[in-house]
């Protein structure tokens, strides 16, 4: 896949960041657990019907969900937030979390929509368990793999 990368200045990470805080003390049931997340999400796709959240839109929604799981992401496997610009797809850009090598990336917000659209099941806490596990081949460095497009659920959400 042919993809360049391009680094998000940290002003940017920080805004992000102080969305998700400020998000919370508006909002504190939405909760920043990331089972709480996958499962508000889950919730979201089956229902039609977004999470409370004092009077936010889907997409602040979507932007808060995806700056948690996306940080987390990176404080828990050192990867790093990123712009990877998809040149085989009409040159589409999406804010991702790559790992170091460039070997695997995730589009959080992407993956989010991807979700609430029916296009793809909510792995959150899927995805996260399988970083760093044995579950990921060892993959080429620079080879981009979306990571929530090749990971299946095997076991159904109960």
């Amino acid at each position: 896949m042919k993809v360049s990368e391009h680094a998000v200045d940290n002003s940017v990470l920080d805004e992000l960041s102080s969305f998700a805080a400020a998000v919370l003390r508006q909002a504190p049931s939405l909760g920043d657990s990331m089972e709480t997340i996958d499962e508000a999400i889950y919730e979201w796709q089956v229902s039609g019907n977004p999470p409370e959240a004092g009077g936010l839109g889907q997409s602040e929604l979507i932007a808060f969900y995806g700056a948690l799981w996306g940080n987390e992401i990176v404080r828990l496997h050192g990867w790093h937030w990123a712009n990877l610009t998809f040149h085989e797809f009409n040159d589409w850009t999406g804010r991702a979390v790559v790992s170091p090598d460039g070997s695997l990336f995730v589009l959080p917000f992407a993956h989010i929509h991807e979700c609430l659209r029916g296009d793809d099941e909510v792995k959150i806490t899927a995805l996260l368990g399988a970083i760093g596990s044995d579950v990921i081949p060892p993959l080429e460095a620079g080879s981009y793999t979306n990571l929530a497009h090749n990971i299946q659920r095997i076991l159904p959400r109960l």
